[in-house]
């Protein structure tokens, strides 16, 4: 973190009665700062030369993009939730294999699109629309 951020002393924490709060070094969930912290983290291992070669998209900061022997992969962020696609399913699965060694991740499978949105809440289905014309 860039800033220096200070917290209350957890309940149940016993310190020195000289101290009257904590300085954090790492950024934790729900820290206003935690957000950026965490995409400039995903964003450097994505992209650094020594790393799995993405880079990221011109048109969205979060969507990242490898080519590989003619074949592509797209990792798409919301949040903390990744979407990870592409033309191949080798390189999919190397992707994915290649985030779990860094990140503590689960696999929800597939992505059904007409069943859930991006975040796996469910979406109602289509309305038939009907057209007047005059």
């Amino acid at each position: 973190m860039k800033e220096q951020v200070f917290c209350v002393i957890p309940e149940g924490v016993e310190l020195d009665s000289t101290f009257d709060c904590l300085e954090l070094v790492k950024a934790i969930y729900g820290l206003k700062q935690a957000l950026r912290v965490w995409n400039e983290t995903f964003t450097r291992l994505l992209t650094s030369v020594c790393s799995i070669g993405f880079q990221v998209s011109g048109f969205d900061p979060c969507l990242y993009i490898k080519t590989s022997d003619g074949h592509c992969v797209f990792i798409l962020v919301y949040v903390d939730d990744v979407l990870v696609t592409g033309s191949s399913l080798e390189l999919i699965a190397q992707t994915k294999n290649d985030l779990k060694t860094r990140f503590e991740m689960t696999d929800s499978g597939k992505y059904r699109s007409e069943e859930s949105g991006a975040n796996g809440a469910e979406r109602p289905k289509r309305v038939e629309q009907k057209t007047l014309a005059q």
